[in-house]
């Protein structure tokens, strides 16, 4: 009888082209990370809560794709 899968360590059989794509989200999710930060630190009138809840939201994203292809490193 087989095992469930865990989900703290990665899939084996992940490709490298998995890898690859996987990345490439994390950096386009960061690049709209960084437009935020610079909406948000000019003098336009913007809803600061909204773009702040919308970071965390693409910080949860990065989250899920990085623990698809790898574990956290402990935090000491």
């Amino acid at each position: 009888m087989s095992q469930p899968k865990s989900n703290s360590f990665p899939d084996p059989l992940l490709s490298i082209q998995d890898v690859d794509t996987a990345l490439a989200e994390i950096s386009h999710t960061l690049e709209q990370m960084l437009a935020l930060a610079e909406l948000s630190a000019s003098d336009l009138n913007i809803d600061r809560e909204a773009m702040q809840m919308t970071l965390e939201r693409l910080q949860n994203r990065i989250d899920r794709i990085a623990d698809k292809i790898g574990p956290r490193p402990s935090v000491m």
